[in-house]
């Protein structure tokens, strides 16, 4: 670790080595401040985690006689893994008339409210209203 000027620590790399230079044996130290790449290796990590979590609920709800037990528990990881309060799964359908809507199937939420595998009923919010149509009109197609 070095201090910056307002003493605050920053990670870094440090390599050395003798070299020769101008025929003489000199050291070489390079110093690499390692922030970005700390913040990079944690994006994989958590990027990893999620993939982990989607996996293991595909494979809990090939295993499950009754898959959406196992929905709650999903909705929880993911929740925490993205340190987000509140995770949901909609459903996308049609109305008569044709137009998209999402219906919230299933919530979390981190201080237990709105937390369950309640059926939200049938009726829907037109996608566009929901300010994602383009995301779910592609997912409804």
């Amino acid at each position: 670790m070095l201090l910056s000027a307002d003493g605050h620590p920053i990670p870094v790399e440090v390599n050395a080595g003798r070299i020769q230079y101008d025929g003489m044996s000199a050291d070489l130290v390079i110093i690499r401040d390692t922030r970005e790449r700390r913040k990079g290796e944690e994006a994989v990590a958590r990027r990893d985690a999620i993939l982990k979590i989607v996996r293991d609920a595909a494979e809990q709800f090939l295993k499950s006689p009754d898959p959406e037990s196992t929905i709650n528990d999903l909705l929880k990881r993911l929740g925490r893994i993205m340190r987000v309060d509140r995770t949901y799964i909609f459903e996308n359908s049609r109305e008569a008339d044709g137009t998209l809507v999402a219906t919230r199937r299933f919530a979390w939420a981190s201080d237990g409210s709105g937390t369950g595998t309640t059926d939200y009923g049938r009726s829907g919010s037109p996608c566009k209203a929901m300010h994602a149509g383009n995301r779910f009109s592609a997912a409804g197609k």
